[in-house]
């Protein structure tokens, strides 16, 4: 399952950080030519506090990184509104603040110290907000800017803000969207195979379109004298056969293209396929014999030992008279029967 690592961390954070540098350096620049000495020196010093940010960003520390750029931002929202007035737009940085904050609980709730950093931070930042809104109708400004460089001013922090939801959202968005397909991927697919697990299989024949079109057939798959395998080689030649296995099943399957292959449990896999009504039935063992002659073929080598290995194969089809059970059952009883006469056979009674 693919998760939002340290690596992706430091690619965003250096990103982020750099971004929040110029935009501090700019704003310097603005206050400078508008003479606005206050807020020239304080972005000055945000700017430091950004440069040295960076050996946060460098060593992946996420709390620091965190704590330090939501610091600066509140302290320097709440100090730009007082000083230049509540139409300049800073005071709705308020909102980003919430966007990035309930992102960061989304990637590191399990972190220490995140529990309740999102809830805690959002709550100071409403409380500035409406504390600034307030202020600022019973204040003047300590230093007012034209009305032009005022909207100006209004117009980038307005950007700024959707930016940083609009970034906030899409970063949400594909996170949530690799971890649930990781998520996805877990439940449905057997780790060692990469197959369909049994459960997934079970759903799949539960929601099988049984038209007059096609033919369904059923293969249930056993490696012959795995246990020996296990037991003169040990469990890891014996995962190695089965992912071997598993990868010739899957690519048989992928270009016949109406067959579909899970893990069944231990060495059994099942093959669920489907054929024009037009062909006859014993059209339905030829992928499976495929399979079988594949394996038997197939060089097996493990640690310089070679290992011959079969397959035996019990197929059946799914008839209107049978159910998904029963037809499995069925396959299951030709595999038994191929296992006890014999082996590396398909049987289709």
């Amino acid at each position: 399952m693919e998760k939002y690592t340290a690596y992706d961390f430091k690619h965003v954070s250096l990103f982020i950080n750099t971004g929040m540098t110029i935009i501090h350096s700019l704003l310097a620049l603005f206050f400078f030519y508008f003479d606005i000495h206050f807020m020239f020196i304080f972005n000055i010093a945000s700017v430091c506090t950004y440069l040295l940010n960076f050996i946060a960003v460098k060593k992946c520390a996420v709390r620091t990184f965190m704590s330090v750029s939501f610091t600066e931002v509140i302290v320097h929202l709440t100090a730009a509104v007082i000083c230049c007035g509540w139409d300049t737009g800073f005071a709705f940085y308020c909102f980003g603040i919430i966007a990035v904050l309930y992102f960061s609980k989304y990637l590191y709730a399990s972190m220490n110290g995140f529990k309740y950093v999102a809830e805690n931070v959002s709550f100071i930042a409403i409380v500035i907000f409406v504390f600034l809104r307030v202020f600022t109708w019973f204040f003047r400004p300590f230093e007012s800017l034209p009305e032009l460089p005022e909207k100006i001013l209004f117009m980038a922090n307005a950007g700024m803000i959707f930016a940083i939801l609009w970034f906030s959202l899409f970063l949400y968005t594909k996170t949530a969207t690799i971890n649930e397909s990781g998520l996805i991927q877990l439940a449905e697919v057997d780790a060692l195979t990469q197959l369909f697990n049994r459960r997934k299989m079970i759903e799949i024949l539960m929601n099988i379109n049984r038209d007059s079109n096609t033919k369904i057939f059923m293969a249930m798959f056993d490696i012959d004298d795995f246990k020996k395998i296990n037991d003169t080689y040990g469990h890891e030649a014996g995962d190695y056969v089965l992912s071997t296995i598993s990868a010739m099943i899957s690519k048989a399957c992928s270009e016949d293209k109406h067959a579909v292959a899970c893990r069944w449990g231990g060495e059994e896999f099942l093959v669920v396929q489907e054929i024009s009504h037009l062909k006859k039935d014993k059209d339905g063992e030829l992928l499976i014999r495929r399979i079988c002659n594949l394996v038997k073929r197939y060089d097996f080598n493990y640690e310089d030992k070679h290992l011959v290995i079969t397959l035996t194969a019990g197929v059946a089809r799914l008839t209107p008279e049978l159910t998904v059970e029963q037809a499995i059952k069925k396959a299951d009883d030709n595999l038994y029967f191929g296992k006890k006469n014999g082996k590396n056979q398909v049987v289709f009674r």
